[in-house]
């Protein structure tokens, strides 16, 4: 049977097996196949940071939720949420010139570009349809409004005597 280096916490050792190096409870493959199929999915499902098992020893779990403190905190002092996302380091180029010629785009830098020129093309073509059913609407409640106006002149028309007397 395949054994991972995972320690079985539910039992203890006896007083008789501390002498033997052997004695040590080691979980089962079959249990850390259940530990990373079924448990580590749920509790990261929950919200937990979990560290690689084993990279510390036996007792390798963190469970810190140390990303939604941060935010919070960068949240309150008005800092964005990826202080990679932009900003002088990001934006700026790699390095310059002490004779201050032009310094070429980087690959990083000229990607960001080309997504922040595909962002704004998305933007300008949904502010047009925006506009677009914007007019369209207002023109659609101008034609019906113009149309109910004309059913309801044709219908009440003065009729008989009131005809007659209103030409007078």
């Amino acid at each position: 049977m395949l054994y991972c280096p995972l320690p079985d916490y539910r039992f203890t050792q006896s007083k008789k097996q501390t002498d033997n190096s052997e004695s040590r409870h080691w979980w089962p493959f079959h249990q850390a196949i259940f530990l990373y199929t079924m448990a580590l999915p749920t509790i990261s499902k929950l919200g937990f940071e979990l560290s690689r098992i084993g990279q510390n020893g036996p007792r390798s779990f963190v469970t810190s939720c140390c990303c939604l403190v941060e935010q919070d905190w960068r949240y309150k002092n008005g800092l964005p949420r990826n202080p990679n996302a932009y900003g002088p380091l990001t934006d700026g180029r790699d390095f310059t010139f002490v004779d201050q010629r032009v310094t070429p785009i980087g690959a990083g830098q000229l990607k960001r570009l080309e997504k922040h020129r595909i962002y704004a093309e998305k933007i300008l073509q949904t502010v047009k349809e925006m506009n677009f059913a914007i007019e369209r609407r207002a023109n659609l409640q101008k034609q019906r409004e113009e149309k109910q106006k004309e059913i309801l002149e044709s219908k009440l028309k003065p009729k008989g005597h009131l005809l007659l007397s209103g030409r007078k």
